[in-house]
């Protein structure tokens, strides 16, 4: 339970930030990202070829094993990973949408966020502040 309230604390982060990590999504900016934390420089330097999701779950403190799984770690699995998420919701969503990892991020459940086949930032943005999940998933058009 404690765990849950944890999570409903966490604040979502900005949309211009993560469009900004979309648009630069290449290994030289994922290893920035990466090695942002100050703690991951080894790990970050090992790996090859790595994706801004999988920078962003190492950078939230999740095992390289659990990172890893997907092959190229999508931004929302990254920021759904990065959030304490469990990781088989996480990696269910094979690519992730932005949209999927910012909504489960915000502490909704797996079947929430899933609920639209390919999760927009709108939807995110409005499962992060509404209860009304019909409304949510009209702005996902």
């Amino acid at each position: 339970m404690q765990r849950i309230m944890d999570l409903k604390q966490k604040q979502v982060p900005p949309v211009g930030f993560v469009i900004a990590l979309q648009k630069n999504d290449h290994p030289n900016f994922a290893r920035a990202v990466c090695m942002h934390g100050g703690l991951y420089k080894s790990i970050c330097q090992n790996k090859t070829n790595p994706s801004v999701g999988w920078a962003l779950c190492i950078l939230g403190g999740r095992p390289v094993a659990e990172c890893d799984l997907p092959k190229k770690a999508s931004v929302g699995f990254g920021l759904c990973m990065a959030s304490g998420r469990d990781v088989t919701d996480c990696n269910y969503v094979q690519n992730a949408t932005t949209g999927y990892g910012l909504c489960m991020a915000s502490g909704r459940s797996f079947h929430e966020c899933s609920a639209p086949s390919q999760p927009s930032l709108a939807f995110a943005y409005c499962m992060a502040r509404s209860d009304d999940v019909s409304k949510c998933l009209s702005l996902n058009q």
